[in-house]
């Protein structure tokens, strides 16, 4: 289509170049990130796995094939950890680009979840079966 417009006088070589190199980055720095998430849904679920992460603290399961994760608690324990180096802007910048992209995994990006009685938190909420499906492993997450 660019082509088209340079041939038809209404776009210069030189414009079009520059448009075709800025779609190319930036093609490229989108699919970067569409990895990073998945990513970071493993480290979570390999740290709740290995019982880093505490069930009423960090993370809840509010329902069947549900989990709620409390990411202002997530994020610094798993920079503490070593599992992730993104800052809480680029994990909630991720976040928010995941739902996008996979609606069926994360349902929501701030659901009120009960962690503890008296204890209710904004929580990311995810769909186990389908993030298992995503990350290509059988569930690590507890489901009740």
């Amino acid at each position: 289509m660019l082509a088209q417009l340079v041939r038809a006088g209404l776009v210069t070589r030189t414009t079009a170049s520059r448009l075709n190199r800025t779609v190319s980055q930036a093609s490229a720095r989108a699919e970067e990130e569409r990895g990073r998430l998945p990513h970071l849904l493993f480290a979570i679920q390999a740290a709740i796995a290995e019982g880093l992460l505490v069930e009423g603290v960090h993370y809840a399961v509010p329902e069947e094939h549900r989990l709620a994760l409390h990411l202002e608690k997530v994020i610094p324990e798993l920079q503490r950890l070593g599992r992730i180096s993104q800052h809480r802007r680029e994990v909630r910048h991720l976040v928010r680009q995941g739902r996008q992209l996979w609606p069926e995994v994360i349902l929501s990006c701030s659901a009120r979840v009960r962690f503890r009685p008296g204890d209710r938190r904004r929580a990311l909420v995810l769909a186990v079966p389908q993030l298992s499906e995503l990350l290509g492993r059988h569930p690590a997450v507890p489901v009740r």
